[in-house]
């Protein structure tokens, strides 16, 4: 082989695509970026806009003026502006282009309807002002006539450019009815007929009702159903509603919802339907309004629904036991007369101190036992005592989680009675037991999930279908929860499954 041949070749290929580079792509790119620029009508900064005015086709002026980084409306009403549609109409004006220079000088405006343009943008900064002119249709009506401040020059833009412009007073206020965060929320009151639930949270990501009854809610619901109720927005503003005659069913509302911070609070109060103005969705829009404004608005009733009044059913949070993984730093498990315990060692690795000695466990072996207890949900409730184990015929598995920076662990205790046939079939009386038999503070609403099927092992007969469980500490206080008894078996099997493959 000709080496000297092969690095000419190499060095033209270099120098192929060093060409290619510089003047075929960077060069164009440069090239077409100047061209864009060029066609561009206006060149401002979008940044030093301080004011903006726009004139109508109805004749109505509209101002706008940027106020500590914040636009508000000033004509014809004194309120804050939608930061997101003024900047979008500045962005609309600076790229506005020209589809064709019809004329480079000695226009008759008139005749082009821009002696006195219907439709005018200005925009102003600390050392310039910019006015765009619309003026009328072309004779395909696709496109308008359009000035520029004093430049001679005649343009024909898209009609896409003059909607974009041609903005009303509703299109650039704020819209949004409330103005609190989620993350702000920390109490929530709803008041419905004289009667009141009250929500608060309890960390970071938990929830409480804590009236009428107290009961631990799924955060994930109730910050879903916040995030809907705090981006409510108006279809719809009233600024001066006659509330004389309770048009708006606001007199004697039919709800109000409270929710409050440590930074602020505000109560949206909960008027009637607007009935000749049903939403996409089927529901009526309502009428609403905010403790303390003088307005009323019109917003779509979907968001509403959950909090009016709440719905226990879909917020309570039927997981037996509440805790996050990384929190747990030692597990210990006591079933079928022996006790099993493990210590984290670090975030990949656990030991296991009883009933042998394994010094190094992939995490896997507990973290799945760990997702075990997390995941599971009590079918009913009751109060009442946890039935003690008693010889033959009493069976017991006692859970302990010892959660970082807590003193004493979190103990489940889960019991069930053990039938002379239970070596045939599992038992399915779900009378059975004392969550079961109590009347008092029973949910048995939520719909019976079918039980997974797991193997039990060889060694140890069949576990209820339903069994009672006891969670110490839990909010609420003297509970017995029926939960599936499948979970007994999977639990079972996982340990095993440990000492088995060491």
């Amino acid at each position: 082989m000709n080496w000297s041949k092969v690095l000419i070749y190499f060095i033209i290929l270099c120098a192929l695509g060093a060409w290619v580079f510089f003047f075929e792509i960077r060069h164009k790119g440069e090239k077409q970026a100047q061209e864009e620029k060029a066609s561009q009508l206006v060149a401002l900064d979008k940044e030093n806009v301080t004011e903006i005015e726009l004139k109508r086709e109805d004749g109505g002026i509209i101002q706008l003026k940027k106020l500590e980084d914040r636009w508000v409306l000033v004509e014809p009403i004194k309120t804050a502006a939608d930061q997101s549609a003024v900047s979008s109409l500045i962005i609309s004006a600076q790229l506005a282009k020209a589809e064709r220079i019809l004329q480079d000088q000695d226009v008759k405006w008139a005749e082009y309807g821009l002696e006195r343009a219907p439709v005018s943008v200005a925009l102003s900064s600390k050392d310039s002002r910019t006015q765009l002119f619309i003026g009328e249709n072309n004779p395909s009506k696709t496109s308008y006539y359009m000035r520029v401040g004093d430049d001679p020059r005649l343009f024909l833009v898209a009609d896409t450019l003059k909607n974009a412009l041609h903005k009303t007073v509703f299109d650039l206020r704020e819209k949004s009815v409330l103005s609190l965060a989620p993350s702000d929320i920390e109490r929530v009151v709803v008041k419905i007929n004289g009667k009141e639930t009250e929500i608060a949270r309890q960390g970071a990501d938990k929830w409480m009702m804590v009236k009428p009854e107290e009961m631990r809610l799924k955060a994930s619901v109730l910050n879903r159903d916040l995030i809907s109720l705090t981006n409510l927005r108006a279809k719809q503003i009233i600024d001066e509603p006659n509330l004389s005659d309770d048009q708006y069913g606001l007199t004697s509302p039919r709800a109000s919802v409270e929710l409050s911070g440590p930074k602020a609070g505000q109560t949206l109060i909960v008027g009637g339907p607007v009935k000749e103005a049903p939403s996409a969705t089927g529901d009526s829009d309502v009428y609403v309004a905010v403790k303390d404004r003088s307005n009323v608005y019109i917003v779509e009733g979907k968001p509403l629904k959950a909090f009016s009044p709440p719905d226990t059913h879909a917020l309570r949070d039927k997981s037996l036991v509440s805790f996050n993984l990384p929190d747990v730093e030692k597990l210990q498990l006591e079933l079928d007369g022996k006790k099993w315990v493990a210590i984290r060692k670090d975030e990949k690795q656990w030991t296991l101190e009883e009933p042998q000695k394994i010094s190094s466990l992939d995490a896997w072996s507990i973290t799945s036992i760990l997702w075990e207890l997390k995941d599971l949900e009590w079918k009913s409730i009751a109060k009442g005592d946890l039935p003690e184990s008693s010889g033959d015929r009493g069976q017991k598995l006692v859970a302990s989680l010892y959660l970082k920076g807590q003193n004493d662990p979190t103990v489940v205790t889960v019991s069930w009675k053990a039938s002379p046939h239970e070596s045939e079939k599992p038992a399915t009386d779900k009378s059975e037991g004392v969550a079961a038999d109590a009347s008092a503070s029973q949910d048995s609403s939520a719909p019976s999930e079918p039980v997974r099927n797991v193997p039990a092992s060889t060694k140890h007969t069949p576990v209820p279908e339903l069994v009672n469980a006891v969670v110490d500490p839990h909010e609420e206080k003297g509970a017995v929860f029926q939960i599936p008894g499948s979970f007994v078996t999977r639990l079972r099997n996982d340990v095993e499954r440990i000492v088995a493959k060491k």
